[in-house]
């Protein structure tokens, strides 16, 4: 969790990395999930089996991306 500077509000960030190439959605964060569905519901773009890790500091994300 995140907490803003008045500490009224805090924010949980989450964090998942994809690529889409032809046609393809591939989960990079895990590999063995390939060929991802994408479903649309009320909250927006869906995609099933989606890898995806809550992070509090820039360090994580960037631990997370290498």
């Amino acid at each position: 969790m995140i907490k803003s500077e008045e500490g009224a509000r805090q924010y949980k960030i989450s964090v998942s990395y994809m690529e889409i190439y032809n046609e393809c959605v591939n989960d990079l964060m895990n590999p063995a999930n390939k060929n991802l569905e994408i479903r649309e519901s009320v909250d927006g773009i869906l995609i099933n089996r989606l890898t995806e890790k809550e992070v509090d500091t820039p360090q994580v994300v960037m631990a997370i991306m290498e």
